[in-house]
């Protein structure tokens, strides 16, 4: 616990609440150049090249984007079920779709 905000007792007490706060967690990032001198992208998202404002602003980036995902999602939804009402309505024939031609014929003959 050298270093560590909290200290050993409150992580006692934390995990016996079910807490996992107090497991190690490690990030692993590969930094330097692949096959054919490529860049290795991890080392660009290592928590260490990035000061606080950075973090924050990749947080809110990632939920605006989520956010823009779900909202296309919901679009495609919603216009599929209009497409599907409208196919359903249009097969009904007192709804406005497929009336018989001649109407009056009907039955005669």
């Amino acid at each position: 616990t050298d270093g560590c905000y909290i200290s050993q007792d409150e992580c006692v007490a934390l995990h016996a609440g079910g807490s996992d706060e107090c497991d190690l967690k490690l990030f692993v990032v590969w930094t330097g150049t692949g096959v054919g001198g490529t860049a290795l992208f991890s080392s660009d998202s290592r928590f260490s090249a990035f000061p606080p404002n950075r973090i924050q602003e990749n947080v809110e980036n990632g939920v605006n984007q989520a956010i823009g995902n779900l909202q296309g999602k919901a679009t495609d939804a919603k216009d599929a079920v209009d497409n599907f009402f409208d196919t359903v309505t249009d097969s009904i024939p007192f709804y406005g779709g497929g009336e018989e031609e001649g109407g009056d014929d009907v039955g005669q003959g």
